[in-house]
């Protein structure tokens, strides 16, 4: 009789087992991917890195974690997330620290000025892509109760099957065998737009007013210096409002207070930024900005902070170097996709590529201003003959310029446009 009725509590347990593993995989299934696709090697194995970036969308665009790797040997992630506010990145911050500590912070500091926890419903569908890929825990329960108030949304965050159910017919092969990003949290952008007649404000005119903005700022350092974790902070160039700009100013006057450093990287002329060309948009810094910002980020964190590894590191080592080479096969395939003639130069000033040029008679990348200062960055680059630009497409000339681009260190061809009237023809 005991018998039977340990066999029953065993089938029991084995079939309510097999519905939790069911109902589990069917809601991996039907969750949008974007958050797992960018984030989950992060939660998969947060102890993999030592410095950790924290902010928005214009830190995942102007810090380059491959880069800070292959050129300063930095093991980061960017945590980053896209029109994230503070509270937001807060409390990403403590969920990470429920599985790992890094040894520094880099916590940028635009959208200090807000006085509010979360913004837009809009806005609030892009959170999911920083919050999905969160672990189920204690911590994330206290973060969504504390970012929302609607019971729906918190239950949308806890338990996204509740908005992702029917999503059975927009199921394609990327949700089946989601890859994650090889720009571990981080996104390289293109576009150029000249804003070049934009003014910053004076930098001691700035603003450190008691908002929920500047509070929880408060909150990532003050846990910071409790768990003896060094924090940098940063305002990433930017060409918004001047509100905006006085509130990151005034991230100042709070690194004084703490005692922790502040990077206020507009007004560093270290950094070199041309306003003309390396930025995407009023927010962002495009790829050549970055460039620019992550050596400047890298120069900095290795020579205020301890960031050697020991020689059990090797397997770490490893690992980076085949993610390197993901990371630079996507860029290659950004450069082969892309249809814009200025934005095709922007990724030819990457070091990786040499490039043999042929021009009409037109001249067009010397004849605009903006194309001939993006001409003089391309990394390395010489002039080839009409007949040599035949020769080498194969046929006929039907455009304006003509690119072979050579990997730098292997000289094989990767990638052959021709553009016309500045479109990849």
């Amino acid at each position: 009789m005991k018998y039977k009725k340990v066999k029953r509590m065993a089938a029991v347990l084995c079939f309510f087992t097999v519905c939790t593993l069911t109902i589990h995989s069917v809601c991996r299934l039907l969750e949008r991917k974007e958050s797992r696709v960018e984030y989950s090697q992060f939660w998969e194995n947060p102890g993999d890195y030592d410095v950790w970036l924290l902010g928005t969308s214009h830190v995942r665009r102007s810090m380059q974690v491959m880069e800070l790797w292959k050129d300063y040997g930095i093991y980061s992630y960017s945590l980053a997330a896209a029109s994230s506010y503070i509270t937001q990145t807060y409390w990403t911050f403590m969920n990470a620290l429920d599985y790992g500590t890094p040894k520094v912070v880099v916590m940028d500091c635009y959208k200090t000025g807000n006085d509010a926890k979360i913004s837009s419903s809009s806005i609030v569908e892009r959170m999911h892509t920083g919050m999905d890929s969160i672990p189920f825990s204690r911590t994330k329960v206290q973060m969504v109760m504390d970012l929302f108030e609607s019971p729906a949304q918190r239950m949308e965050f806890l338990f996204n099957f509740y908005i992702y159910h029917n999503r059975w017919e927009e199921l394609g092969p990327e949700d089946f065998r989601p890859e994650s990003s090889p720009f571990k949290g981080c996104r390289i952008i293109s576009n150029v737009q000249d804003l070049s007649g934009y003014h910053l404000i004076d930098q001691a005119d700035r603003s450190c007013e008691d908002t929920v903005g500047f509070r929880y700022l408060r909150k990532i350092i003050e846990e910071c210096q409790k768990r003896d974790i060094s924090i940098v902070l940063t305002a990433v160039p930017c060409c918004l409002e001047d509100e905006i700009q006085r509130s990151m100013n005034g991230a100042a006057d709070m690194a004084q207070e703490y005692g922790v450093p502040f990077l206020n990287m507009s007004y560093d002329e270290d950094l070199d930024l041309d306003y003309q060309v390396d930025f995407s948009d009023k927010s962002h810094l495009n790829w050549l900005g970055a460039q620019k910002s992550t050596d400047y980020m890298g120069k900095y964190l290795t020579t205020h902070y301890d960031l050697s590894q020991p020689a059990a590191s090797q397997d770490r080592e490893s690992r980076w170097g085949r993610d390197y080479i993901r990371y630079q096969d996507a860029k290659r395939k950004l450069l082969q996709q892309e249809p814009r003639l200025d934005a095709y130069l922007v990724w030819l000033s990457d070091e990786a590529y040499t490039c043999d040029i042929y021009q009409t008679d037109s001249q067009i990348l010397q004849s605009d201003p903006i194309l001939a200062k993006l001409l003089g960055k391309v990394h390395s680059r010489h002039s080839i003959t009409r007949q040599e630009a035949r020769d080498m497409l194969g046929k006929k000339i039907t455009g304006d310029v003509v690119f072979c681009v050579k990997d730098a260190q292997h000289g094989y061809i990767v990638d052959k446009a021709v553009f016309k009237d500045r479109r990849r023809n």
